[in-house]
């Protein structure tokens, strides 16, 4: 069942009484028992346990609204702990796993667009096409339509075979096409722009 935007909207507001509760605690390990109390009693998991499992393995243990109260929890633990590069790293790519996976949810991804831009952005040398293929997808369900265009890209300038992020790229573009001119003006794209991307996946295709 998709997201209600209430539901979503909620639960946004929820995670920002979390933090603000979360910053007034002293310490970091009081700050980790509090998001491990949230995610037992959201998720199932010890928050710890859910930050090692692969997003693969989640998907697998937890529906997609656990999922996204999962991603949410994250994000709070990156936001409000201390914690070195590599594993401030490993986070991230974690989150934007997890969220990016939930592309089918159209609310979510216009409400999350800006934070996965930003993780994808933050991630850039740790990416696969993979990871930005499903990148593109959220972007794509949630009209930001520019991230979309970067991200699939991305996906395929980095792959070593393109034949697939540029088939798929390609129907994300051409999806783009049918979207009406309300949706195209916001998400920063025109036809014209959206026709010229799609020539020039062509022209790499041919190369």
């Amino acid at each position: 069942m998709a997201f209600q935007r209430d539901y979503v909207l909620r639960m946004i507001e929820m995670m920002g009484d979390l933090l603000r509760r979360l910053k007034m605690l002293g310490t970091d390990l009081l700050r980790q028992m509090e998001l491990d109390a949230a995610c037992r009693d959201q998720c199932g998991l010890p928050l710890d346990a859910a930050a090692d499992l692969s997003r693969d393995t989640l998907a697998e243990l937890l529906p997609p609204r656990a999922l996204f109260v999962l991603s949410e929890l994250l994000y709070l633990k990156l936001s409000s702990t201390a914690m070195d590069a590599d594993a401030e790293m490993q986070m991230k790519m974690h989150i934007l796993r997890i969220l990016s996976s939930l592309h089918e949810e159209e609310t979510l991804c216009e409400e999350r667009g800006r934070r996965l831009r930003e993780l994808m952005d933050d991630c850039d040398d740790e990416m696969t096409p993979e990871d930005y293929l499903n990148c593109a997808r959220f972007f794509l369900a949630g009209e930001h339509l520019t991230d979309c265009e970067d991200a699939v890209f991305m996906a395929v300038e980095i792959a070593l075979d393109k034949k697939a992020p540029i088939r798929q790229g390609k129907e994300m573009l051409q999806q783009m096409l049918h979207l009406p001119e309300t949706t195209l003006i916001p998400g920063g794209m025109t036809r014209e722009e959206i026709r010229t991307a799609i020539d020039d996946l062509e022209t790499w295709e041919k190369a």
